[in-house]
């Protein structure tokens, strides 16, 4: 494998580059939340037919976008990964609004160098849209002080 670069993201120069990121993924297996009196489980669950999602990138140059913070990673000179990022000043915390592996390159390990972990989850957030009944999981890393 090449070597992969992570780096700040640079705009406009890497727009068109992440417009051509493969975002989509197809998946057989879902996570079910299952709340118990005392824990929250995500269980693995099959569906039939499989489920085929893809996230549009139409945020990058909205000033309003919800992220303050891009890393990209690039190998031979493509853009194969986006991270985009939230700063959490009350608890010193990067959330990520959007982490895409191109599809041509994952199973690599791309994702997780990027240092993440999953932090809490919300079964509520999509109501009322396209996505209801879905999930959203939450993954964040801490900062040194």
């Amino acid at each position: 494998m090449d070597e992969v670069q992570i780096r700040a993201l640079r705009l406009p120069e890497d727009a068109q580059g992440l417009r051509e990121l493969d975002t989509s993924f197809t998946t057989d297996v879902v996570y079910e939340v299952v709340l118990a009196e005392d824990a929250v489980r995500l269980v693995p669950t099959r569906v039939t037919p499989p489920v085929t999602k893809r996230f549009p990138l139409d945020d990058l140059e909205d000033s309003a976008r919800g992220w303050d913070s891009g890393h990209v990673a690039v190998e031979r000179g493509r853009v194969c990964g986006f991270l985009a990022t939230g700063y959490e000043a009350w608890n010193r915390r990067l959330t990520i609004r959007h982490l895409y592996v191109d599809h041509s390159r994952r199973r690599r390990g791309i994702g997780r160098r990027l240092g993440f972990e999953l932090c809490g989850l919300d079964t509520t957030l999509y109501r009322g849209t396209p996505s209801e009944g879905e999930t959203a999981l939450f993954l964040a890393q801490s900062l040194a002080r």
